[in-house]
């Protein structure tokens, strides 16, 4: 049995009649962001592309469908009646009970008309409830077929999250970091506050907890350097005496020692005991070389991904040494994790799919079978066997259950696929928590193995979030 694949490209609309052995040009639409397929009639397929909405009955013929002029970036049809379709678009959310003959601005209630994603809630068999995610203005939901938005942000008040932690301690504790500050929510995501109290800066970029005193934290900052807080992020201090003015885009701790930490700065690596001074330590890491992750292991290893490539250091970030051999071509390493159960092994994530290290970061090959060349920005493990790995990328989100051999999307319900922050708490079991850029948080938990069977992400508990790659 051949499966048809279609794709939404810069340059229209590709159709693969053979499950993507063989590709060729059906409509010259333009840039093309998206294609919806009808679930009743599959024949029936909707396009949304920068000079409005187009049509097919049977995906070789394509013709105007209406909203000309207006960028459109999604189609939600309605799961029973193909001929109900809502469009997201720059001007806000258009309906249409008459396959696109005519629409109608359904957006009332939308305080944010850049509408980005829109579905149809799998829960709701009426048909009748929605969620748009918007640029920058977060996610909103209807229960009314867009008659009336409201928002659903759970009191996070900025979509643009940069990155997610969670307590080790207490897993329903999450915080997270957007250009507008620290939010911290105590119930998995469902409400947040604002937590930025002493928080000069509030461009944040980077989080760690002490794993060893979860109520101590650091915050990395855009240009404010370091910020840290003692009592889980109810107050925050400076902390950046030596690197008040850099921008952080990392922060590590010793594995042994928690009072050694590390950041990660537009210009190197920064070394510090407890945050009270810091110290330029990047010999042999080029001056002003961009540093996304530090990654540290044990006997006073550690390891840096950088917009140049990977660097090790076996003497505490005194002396690097730079090991790039079988790395992407690219160059850029955005993030870095170890594997729980063999600290020898080491996977990249970057601007060209996932890499993995059996030596120490010797030499690497290319892992991302399943993922492609596309860029990776965070990679996390779970902590307890069988070991999964998770890789936000700039298409969504990833799983492989067998260390990277292969890899599976894990995108039901998530509206936004630019995911730069990935993070796992808890165990049987666990939560997902993934950072989207201005489409804030998503959650995802099974008491099943989600590397098999993914559950539907839950977008009542759906936030904010980001990361700082576009502010470049």
């Amino acid at each position: 049995m051949t499966t048809t694949v279609y794709a939404a490209t810069a340059n229209g609309i590709f159709r693969s009649p053979d499950g993507g052995a063989n590709w060729s040009l059906v409509a010259d639409t333009g840039w093309t962001r998206d294609i919806a397929i009808s679930s009743v009639t599959p024949a029936t397929l909707y396009a949304a592309t920068g000079a409005g909405i187009f049509r097919s009955n049977d995906g070789a013929t394509w013709t105007s469908a209406g909203l000309s002029g207006i960028s459109v970036y999604a189609l939600a049809i309605n799961p029973a009646d193909p001929a109900k379709v809502f469009a997201g678009t720059t001007a806000g959310i258009f309906g249409s009970a008459d396959s696109g003959a005519n629409w109608t601005l359904v957006a009332n209630g939308l305080t944010n008309a850049n509408v980005q994603t829109i579905i149809f809630d799998p829960s709701d068999t009426t048909n009748s409830s929605l969620f748009a995610g918007t640029w920058g203005g977060g996610v909103f939901k209807t229960s009314n077929s867009g008659n009336d938005w409201q928002s659903a942000n759970q009191g996070l008040g900025n979509t643009f999250v940069q990155a997610v932690v969670t307590d080790p301690s207490a897993p329903a504790t999450v915080y997270a970091g957007s250009i507008d500050g620290i939010h911290i929510s105590t119930d998995g995501g469902a409400t947040w506050l604002s937590s930025s109290s002493g928080l000069g800066n509030g461009d944040v970029e980077a989080l760690l907890v002490n794993p060893m005193s979860p109520t101590q934290l650091y915050a990395g900052t855009w240009g404010g350097g370091v910020y840290k807080s003692v009592d889980g992020g109810a107050s925050w201090m400076a902390a950046n005496t030596g690197m008040s003015s850099a921008l952080v885009h990392a922060v590590a701790m010793d594995a042994a020692n928690p009072q050694v930490v590390y950041a990660g700065t537009n210009s190197g690596i920064f070394i510090s005991s407890g945050g009270s001074a810091w110290n330029l330590c990047s010999n042999g890491i080029p001056a002003d070389t961009e540093v996304w992750s530090v990654l540290t292991a044990a006997n006073s290893v550690v390891y840096a991904g950088t917009g140049t490539g990977f660097y090790r250091s076996s003497n505490g970030g005194i002396e690097w040494t730079q090991s790039n051999t079988g790395l992407a071509p690219c160059g850029v390493v955005y993030g870095l994790a170890a594997d729980p159960t063999a600290d020898s092994t080491l996977y990249a994530a970057t601007c060209g799919g996932v890499y993995k290290s059996t030596d120490g970061g010797v030499n690497w090959t290319w892992a991302s079978s399943g993922i492609g060349e596309i860029n990776v920005y965070n990679l996390t493990f779970t902590g307890t066997a069988p070991v999964i790995i998770y890789a936000g990328t700039d298409s969504g989100v990833f799983v492989s259950r067998d260390a990277a051999a292969t890899w599976n999307t894990l995108n039901t319900g998530l509206t936004n696929g630019d995911i730069y922050a990935v993070a796992v708490a808890g165990t049987s079991p666990a939560t997902i928590y993934a950072g989207t850029w201005g489409g804030g948080v998503f959650s995802l938990t099974s008491t099943q193995d989600i590397s098999v069977s993914p559950p539907t992400l839950d977008l009542a508990t759906a936030w904010h979030r980001e990361t700082r790659l576009h502010k470049q």
